[in-house]
């Protein structure tokens, strides 16, 4: 018997394979494109506010004051592992699922970062885990004075295996939770492990002479020496991460922190060998993010050292979301201003273009554009510009 198809006559077996191969290709890309759907759906947009367990702790109602604005798009939510674990194999289950269903509720999106670093859980020390300490300049809260640190040894494999142990935990609560940007990776960075930085031996800020301002100096490079980092290792534990956080979070974006700082270096090719990883055999898993101190390190400044980061290759892919975070601008800025903000992000999607997709700003400047009108016109404005973008 035979069949007819497009005016020939084909052997009825050659048609039914004919119309098989067909099927299985419609199949295919369906899935292909309800796959794309779906991250394109629970990835970032637009302007989002950066909160903390403490911000939570001081104000109940403090997500919600958050959330009920129309120029918010959702909560980007900073966890330490202190916070989810305090008693080892206790975790937190509550309070994940409560940060996440008051963004259901607001029909808001929700961003998570779960901070090992100095943010772990004294019980690992008794699990053998090595602590290191250090001298670290901390700009935010320190005005750039020298001040002790201590964290896990990051080349301690014993340290990643508590970790990933309750990332894995973490994984299966927020698994029905289809609300959800993305989910911060975080690797061996000694500060907070949520940037591909190493704050050991980086700078400490000297007034100047004059009074005026101040100069970055690096008394500590002995402590980066002798710190045991090796660049290829390195970079080989913040891959290790990624794969971890792609296994245990399958259905959700993952987002990475690009950055320069290494030790008393400026060194980009750390940053430039992770990504490149990531697009090689990840392409579209993660959104790459900058974080800094809004227009001081150069990363809303076409070709500047921070904004090549994210490569021409980045923003000429479609798949690939693009993040910035504006850290504690009002306060670091000496000329603040509310049309601030908005000036920043416009000129954010002139340097990213369409891959640029969102902003976080931290929960201190919320609260102080609560009582400047000037502000929170100017956070309308930026969450209109990336709104259209």
């Amino acid at each position: 018997m035979y069949s007819r198809k497009n005016n020939k006559l084909l052997p009825e077996r050659v048609f039914n394979q004919y119309s098989m191969l067909k099927f299985f290709i419609l199949v295919f890309i369906f899935y292909l494109i309800n796959d794309c759907i779906v991250f394109s759906q629970n990835s970032p947009r637009g302007l989002f506010i950066l909160m903390r367990y403490k911000d939570l702790k001081d104000n109940k109602d403090s997500m919600h004051a958050v959330l009920s604005q129309k120029w918010v798009s959702g909560i980007t939510m900073y966890l330490t592992w202190n916070n989810i674990e305090p008693v080892k194999n206790q975790i937190n289950t509550e309070l994940l699922n409560q940060i996440t269903a008051q963004g259901i509720q607001a029909g808001k999106t929700i961003n998570f970062g779960f901070l090992p670093a100095r943010g772990s859980p004294e019980w690992i020390y008794n699990e053998g885990v090595k602590k290191i300490s250090w001298t670290h300049a901390r700009f935010l809260s320190g005005q750039g004075l020298p001040q002790t640190n201590s964290a896990p040894d990051p080349w301690d494999f014993k340290y990643w295996e508590l970790y990933n142990k309750c990332i894995a935990k973490i994984g299966e609560i927020l698994k029905p939770y289809s609300n959800i940007g993305y989910i911060a990776v975080c690797g061996p960075s000694p500060m907070n492990g949520i940037e591909a930085n190493y704050s050991i031996g980086g700078r400490v800020w000297v007034p100047n002479e004059n009074g005026k301002g101040m100069t970055a100096t690096y008394p500590y490079k002995e402590e980066f020496e002798n710190s045991g980092f090796e660049k290829i290792k390195f970079i080989d534990l913040w891959k290790k991460q990624f794969n971890v956080f792609n296994t245990v979070f399958p259905e959700k974006k993952l987002g990475l922190a690009l950055h320069l700082e290494i030790g008393p270096n400026h060194d980009s090719e750390i940053s430039d060998v992770i990504r490149d990883y990531i697009m090689s055999n990840y392409n579209g898993r993660c959104a790459f993010m900058l974080l800094g101190l809004g227009d001081k390190n150069g990363m809303i400044q076409k070709d500047s050292e921070y904004a090549r980061l994210l490569g021409k290759g980045l923003v000429q892919d479609p798949n690939i979301d693009i993040g910035l975070q504006f850290a504690a601008w009002v306060n670091t800025q000496k000329n603040a201003s509310g049309g601030m903000i908005g000036e920043w992000i416009e000129n954010g999607t002139s340097v990213y273009g369409k891959n640029f997709r969102w902003v976080e700003v931290w929960y201190e400047d919320f609260q102080f554009a609560q009582t400047h009108a000037d502000y929170i016109n100017g956070f309308r404005k930026g969450y209109d510009i990336l709104d259209n973008n």
